[in-house]
């Protein structure tokens, strides 16, 4: 199993306030600091004098680099540079500092962890007075809370006979910091509700009902007007044979116009159909990726 190291330089600041937050995470490629903790934030009990602040400056390295074998004195300097430098104080305002390493502190997933992990959980689940527990014991990026229900459910099982699972705990996607796109299931869930509400129309169907419905009105109102008579008969629906060749208000007229119609209502039909369709389409499009961004948003939150 692979993992890699990890470090903090505590430095004592002489502030009693620098910024709001527990923690931040730098993205700035000139400095070497990954995250940096405010204790004061998280308690004002975790730091003695309430008139200075204590950060923790997190540097991710590897056990035997040059980060990790980095003298204190140049780890606690290096963190004086890179506070400096991104603009949260001046190096001259950190009073004193120490460093903690910590070996093995992020468990590394390759191409092959699962299968080498899957060995190492056959054997220790063979074994009924071991209980693993924590990022070390069970190889997952857990945070300290689940690290802690893994102990306390550990426990349990061996005093009280109780059956957890400690390997189920902290299965969520969100949690183990991974970016997914909408979960199968959900995803699917989604996609027939929206089938349900908005239902495909059917474009052939659509067209042959408006042209049917089309072509027999045209031709009972052109039957009508001939049966009316008159001296001229059906002036204005005569109008139609600008746009259907060879139509006349006659008893051979509304046999071509029911043609006519037909043909024209179905291209109106099949083509509303063709477009609610293609605009309902990306329309689900759009609802998807919205739920994708403020899924990424909420991982970028949570890191």
């Amino acid at each position: 199993m692979l993992h890699r190291g990890f470090l903090v330089v505590a430095l004592m600041v002489e502030q009693e306030h620098l910024f709001p937050d527990n923690w931040i995470y730098v993205h700035d490629s000139s400095v070497r600091v990954g995250r940096i903790q405010n204790f004061k934030n998280w308690s004002p009990d975790m730091v003695p004098d309430p008139t200075k602040t204590s950060l923790g400056l997190e540097y991710f390295c590897t056990e035997g680099d040059e980060l990790w074998t980095m003298p204190d004195a140049d780890l606690i300097e290096l963190g004086k540079r890179d506070l400096e430098r991104i603009g949260l104080l001046r190096a001259e305002e950190v009073e004193d500092g120490c460093v903690f390493r910590v070996p093995k502190a992020y468990p590394i997933y390759d191409a092959r962890y699962r299968d080498c992990l899957d060995m190492v959980r056959n054997f220790v689940d063979g074994l009924e007075n071991l209980q693993t527990i924590g990022r070390n014991g069970l190889h997952r990026y857990d945070n300290q809370d689940h690290a802690m229900l893994t102990g306390l459910l550990a426990v349990r099982n061996l005093t009280s006979g109780e059956q957890h699972d400690l390997w189920s705990v902290n299965v969520n996607p969100e949690y183990l910091e991974e970016v997914e796109e909408l979960p199968e299931p959900e995803l699917a869930s989604f996609e027939a509700a929206f089938d349900r509400i908005f239902s495909k129309l059917d474009g052939v169907a659509l067209g042959g009902a408006i042209g049917a419905t089309c072509g027999v009105l045209l031709h009972l109102a052109t039957l009508v007007l001939v049966l009316k008579g008159g001296a001229v008969v059906g002036p204005h629906l005569q109008l139609l044979a600008r746009y259907f060749p060879g139509y006349t208000v006659t008893w051979w007229g509304s046999i071509i116009c029911l043609g006519y119609g037909s043909i024209a209502g179905f291209l109106v039909g099949w083509t509303f159909a063709l477009t609610r369709n293609a605009a309902l389409f990306f329309y689900m499009v759009i609802v998807q990726r919205r739920a994708q961004l403020r899924l990424l948003r909420r991982f970028l939150d949570f890191v």
